[in-house]
């Protein structure tokens, strides 16, 4: 398993595209390898649904859910980060 730090790839402040394009291009590789991946969310004060949706959403959208639930693992969630990140995940989810 790869853990990425979500602090050190797009910072404390994770709010838009440009900071959830450069998570993706760290986790998109790793998930088309097979490999699974635990995303670090340690030192994150927030995070808005445009960086969730660059990042996690787009690899949900070209993996799926089940892919998805089976290869990535959130932690050190604040409770803000996990709601935006819970209700964007469920966006998703229906939408497919």
């Amino acid at each position: 398993m790869t853990k990425l730090s979500v602090k050190s790839i797009a910072g404390i402040q994770c709010g838009t595209d440009s900071d959830g394009t450069r998570l993706r291009d760290q986790l998109l590789p790793l998930l088309k390898s097979g490999e699974k991946v635990e995303l670090d969310f340690e030192g994150v004060e927030l995070a808005s649904s445009t960086f969730f949706n660059a990042s996690i959403g787009l690899a949900f959208r070209h993996f799926g859910e089940q892919f998805i639930s089976e290869h990535v693992i959130y932690s050190n969630l604040k409770s803000r980060v996990q709601f935006v990140l819970d209700r964007t995940l469920r966006t998703y989810a229906t939408a497919v």
